[in-house]
């Protein structure tokens, strides 16, 4: 058990820096904003964003549902299709019940009525907003004046290629 435990942080660790590496790359063009970047865009292009982060993410914890099924189940017998190791992950797992126009919202409004905060990425906000997390805009600013949620993210200049 220990050694398919340590396969998952493995694989979830891997699975994170792939990431960083893959938003730092995209950072340079308009995948991560601050605020004054989010305030620039249309609501079109919010909405967009947010159902593409939407999908990503949902498409991430299907995947990873799936692999730590096959990690976990690999000779047992399925009895009830409700407790597979796949769908009890993804019940457990982080959600979002909210349509891209509501999450939208919430970024905007939080980006409007709090400028000491548009340093603060729309990935962050994203996964902010979890179900089991913040579900307005007036709560994420509670969480940051309370120093509850990173508040702080240096940026750096990147250079144009030649």
């Amino acid at each position: 058990m220990k050694t398919k435990a340590r396969t998952l942080l493995i694989i979830g660790v891997f699975s994170f820096l792939i990431l960083t590496a893959m938003a730092d790359r995209t950072s340079s063009s308009s995948a991560v904003v601050t605020g004054e970047g989010w305030l620039s865009w249309s609501p079109e292009q919010r909405i967009i964003f947010v159902d593409t982060y939407l999908m990503g993410y949902l498409s991430g914890k299907l995947d990873a549902c799936e692999a730590a099924d096959k990690l976990f189940e690999l000779e047992k017998p399925v009895r009830d299709l409700n407790e597979t190791v796949d769908a009890r992950c993804v019940r457990h797992a982080k959600s979002y019940s909210k349509d891209a126009y509501h999450y939208a919202s919430v970024i905007t409004q939080f980006y409007t009525e709090h400028v000491e905060y548009h340093n603060i990425p729309n990935v962050y906000l994203m996964m902010l907003l979890t179900d089991d997390r913040y579900q307005t805009a007036d709560e994420i600013y509670q969480a940051a004046v309370k120093r509850e949620i990173q508040t702080d993210f240096y940026w750096r200049k990147r250079e144009e290629p030649e």
